[in-house]
């Protein structure tokens, strides 16, 4: 009897440290969980600074505006110092693109039609035309940038009639 006792003791025990370990290792798990959240957070608010900073510094606009500018040149009319750059606007644009999530918004040239209420989604050159128009008619003259669907850079227009 002595034996069953002992046996239903070191059983009970047993029992008991499996399930503390069952519950230190869920508890394991959840920590690991919000150290993983915490990280991707970290991660994200990281990655929009940059793209923040990058937008404040004009470097978003700029490189467009050299991408735009060596595609306007033909081919072989750079110096080769310069020519072998031709492409690195487009590569930037790319990282920028999979890296900060930040995309390019309208592109230099398209021919807009919004409501007058929306103009304040725009940079506009030049003066507002008196107009009791409900839609205006705008053309993109330097591309504005987009972060995870939200404008983080504003394009900037003119009107379409100048």
């Amino acid at each position: 009897m002595r034996l069953d006792r002992r046996s239903r003791s070191v059983a009970k025990a047993l029992s008991d440290v499996e399930r503390a370990y069952r519950t230190l290792s869920a508890r394991g798990d959840d920590l690991l969980a919000v150290a993983h959240r915490a990280h991707d957070e970290a991660v994200e608010a990281h990655r929009a600074a940059l793209a923040h900073e990058m937008a404040d510094r004009y470097f978003l606009r700029d490189i467009l505006a050299l991408r735009d500018a060596l595609a306007n040149v033909a081919l072989g009319a750079l110096p080769n110092a310069i020519e072998g750059l031709r492409t690195l606007p487009a590569a930037l644009i790319d990282w920028l693109v999979a890296t900060l999530d930040v995309v390019p918004h309208l592109e230099c040239g398209q021919r807009l039609e919004v409501p007058k209420s929306r103009l304040a989604d725009f940079v506009l050159e030049g003066e507002e035309p008196a107009t009791e128009l409900v839609l205006v008619k705008l053309v993109v003259v330097r591309p504005g940038w987009k972060r995870r669907g939200s404008v983080l850079v504003r394009p900037t227009v003119e009107w379409a009639g100048r």
